[in-house]
């Protein structure tokens, strides 16, 4: 019976008493040739998912709800005792003041991610927001504001700087 090698494809068509399990043309042997072909269409198994990973997001999202509870904690409770309004209205109150002294004010635009506010011994709360405006010619500047908000919500004064 006539033999093809797997590795080379040529076909052995010599009689079955002469066919010593090699093949004349390339000198592979038959059994191990078919054998590395069947281990190559193996299918690799699937990993299963690493504990690592697991744990890896189990641990971000405690850290992400434990974030989200301290800052409602903190935040209920400058509005529960009245010490000062609530930031959103302090970056609020900055921000209409600089759209109200813009030349441009369609053009300002308030950076309310980076906005930072502390409280001062005298009652006022100082707030610092990143903007930036177009000037007359229409090039837009960058710029960074301080206010100072009085504990009622009202900007008291302001000032402006290139960044």
């Amino acid at each position: 019976m006539a033999t093809i090698c797997p590795r080379c494809g040529k076909l052995d068509d010599r009689p079955q008493d002469q066919n010593d399990g090699q093949c004349p043309h390339c000198g592979v042997l038959y059994e191990k040739a078919r054998h590395a072909a069947a281990e190559s269409r193996k299918v690799p198994e699937a990993k299963p998912v690493a504990p690592r990973v697991i744990r890896g997001f189990v641990y971000g999202a405690s850290l992400l709800a434990i974030g989200f509870f301290l800052v409602q904690h903190f935040d209920d409770q400058d509005a529960e005792t009245g010490d000062r309004p609530q930031t959103h209205q302090v970056t609020t109150a900055c921000a209409d003041s600089i759209r109200s002294a813009a030349d441009r004010p369609d053009t300002v635009s308030v950076s309310y991610l980076t906005a930072e506010s502390t409280q001062v011994p005298d009652g006022t709360i100082a707030v610092r927001l990143h903007f930036s405006a177009e000037n007359e010619q229409g090039i837009e500047i960058d710029y960074i504001a301080r206010c100072n908000v009085t504990a009622e919500g009202e900007v008291q004064s302001f000032n402006t700087q290139h960044r």
